[in-house]
C-alpha cells in the first residue's frame, strides 16, 4: 500500500501542476482587441525604423507614451503622444468590438486599428481611406530590434483600393503593435517600424 502511495502521490502532483500551469486568466477575452493593445497611463512603446531590406535601423527611432485618460465626443480612451512628429496626439479607444485610433487635431475620422474577435478572417473596411483589412493568421516572429520573439502574433494585412502597395501588421498580445513592414508590388520593403521595448509603468493589465 505505502508503495502504490508512494508512485501515486507524485504523479497526482504533476497533474495538478500541468493543469496550474494551463489555467488561464479569469475573463481574458483573448480575441478581443485589448488584449492585443493593452494600455495604461504612463504605458511607453519604443520603436526603430525600418530600411528597405525591413531590418531596424537604431539610429532613426521614436516612441508613444501614453499621456492621460479622456472622454471625448467619440468614447473614452487614451491619448497618447507620438516623439515623430512635435505635439502629435492621438486618441485610441475602444467601441464594442472595434479599437478605434483618432488624430485629436484631424477633422478626419478616426482609424478602425483592430477589429474583434481577433481571429484569422476577421475582415473591415476603411472606406473613407479605401483600406481593407483581413487577419492572415497568428506568427511567432523574431525581431532583431528587440533581440527575442514574439509570440502569437496576429498579423494583418491593408491594402488599398488604386495601390498596389501592401501592409502588413503584426500585433502582440498583451504588447501591442509589434511590427508594420509596407511593401510595393515587386515586395519590395519600403517603410516600416519595429517594437524594440514597451514600458509598463504600472505594470498592469
Amino acid at each position: 500500500m505505502k508503495k502504490i502511495l508512494i508512485i501515486v502521490a507524485p504523479l497526482f502532483l504533476l497533474v495538478f501542476a500541468f493543469q496550474c500551469g494551463e489555467k488561464k486568466p479569469n475573463n481574458p477575452q483573448l480575441d478581443s482587441p485589448s488584449y492585443f493593445y493593452p494600455i495604461n497611463l504612463h504605458y511607453k512603446w519604443n520603436y526603430v525604423l525600418l530600411n528597405v531590406q525591413c531590418l531596424p535601423s537604431e539610429e532613426d527611432s521614436f516612441a508613444l507614451t501614453v499621456v492621460d485618460r479622456k472622454k471625448r465626443p467619440e468614447g473614452s480612451g487614451w491619448d497618447i503622444v507620438t516623439t515623430a512628429a512635435t505635439g502629435a496626439t492621438t486618441f485610441v479607444y475602444q467601441i464594442g468590438d472595434t479599437m478605434f485610433s483618432k488624430d485629436v487635431r484631424s477633422t478626419q475620422p478616426p482609424y478602425k486599428i483592430l477589429v474583434g474577435p481577433v481571429k484569422e478572417g476577421t475582415f473591415w473596411r476603411d472606406t473613407f481611406r479605401g483600406y481593407e483589412y483581413h487577419i492572415v493568421g497568428f506568427e511567432d516572429i523574431y525581431s532583431p530590434a528587440a533581440g527575442g520573439i514574439y509570440n502569437g502574433c496576429a498579423k494583418v494585412r491593408r491594402t488599398t483600393s488604386g495601390d498596389a502597395k501592401i501592409t502588413y501588421f503584426w500585433w502582440a498580445p498583451q504588447i501591442g503593435m509589434v511590427k508594420r513592414e509596407e511593401k510595393n508590388q515587386s515586395g519590395q520593403c519600403i517603410s516600416g517600424e519595429e517594437l524594440k521595448r514597451l514600458d509598463k509603468s504600472p505594470d498592469f493589465p
